[in-house]
């Protein structure tokens, strides 16, 4: 399912913009469509306003003006989601029924948003990174689980080898994950003394904020 398109002719306003994580095989799309959007690590993250529960992607066609200014559109939505999409950040445990929390889930923590909706999104927003190296007690892996989370698991908790929590990303969304729920197979590492998130599978990762 292709994202929803603004209609030609609106414009939003800047205080309903906020960012949406998009896979990056979308890039082609966004191109063709002159979405509003910057590189964050392998992702598409691109400028959206909500109808009710739909994001909606803003186009250029829509703010011609906005080709010039897409990092300042984008900080800005950053800004805005913490208020119109107000990042969670829980023990997965917290969120599973009850019954079905195991001991392997005491170290995992899970950023969504109170919409419970593209809450993955939430890690572009100010300040959750650092709180979520507070929560889990510093150096953390990030996955995406679907566009909906992203779960932290402590450095400290997880495999020797990165490449492992890629494999199990990739397995989840080979055999869990509709096409609508995908978002990347990669594995993220976030560096508290660097304030830095990267892509673990890489040598050289690029970096974000």
């Amino acid at each position: 399912m292709e994202p929803r398109l603004a209609s030609s002719g609106l414009r939003p306003a800047p205080e309903t913009f906020v960012p949406i994580l998009y896979p990056a095989r979308l890039k082609k799309l966004f191109a063709r469509n002159r979405v509003i959007w910057l590189p964050f690590l392998d992702l598409c993250e691109a400028l959206a306003v909500l109808r009710g529960s739909r994001a909606v992607l803003v186009c250029e066609t829509d703010m011609p003006e906005a080709s010039a200014d897409k990092e300042r559109l984008l900080r800005r939505a950053e800004a805005n989601a913490l208020s119109l999409m107000p990042p969670v950040i829980a023990p997965l445990k917290e969120l599973l029924p009850e019954g079905l929390a195991g001991d392997d889930e005491g170290e995992l923590f899970v950023i969504t948003n109170s919409r419970n909706n593209r809450g993955a999104s939430a890690v572009c927003c100010p300040g959750v990174l650092e709180e979520a190296a507070r929560r889990v007690g510093g150096d953390f892996y990030l996955l995406p689980s679907s566009i909906h989370e992203m779960i932290c698991l402590p450095v400290s908790a997880a495999p020797e080898v990165p490449g492992q929590l890629a494999d199990m990303v990739r397995e989840i969304n080979r055999t869990v994950l509709t096409e609508e729920e995908y978002l990347a197979d990669s594995a993220y590492r976030y560096d508290v003394r660097q304030k830095r998130l990267a892509v673990a599978a890489c040598d050289t990762p690029p970096a974000a904020g």
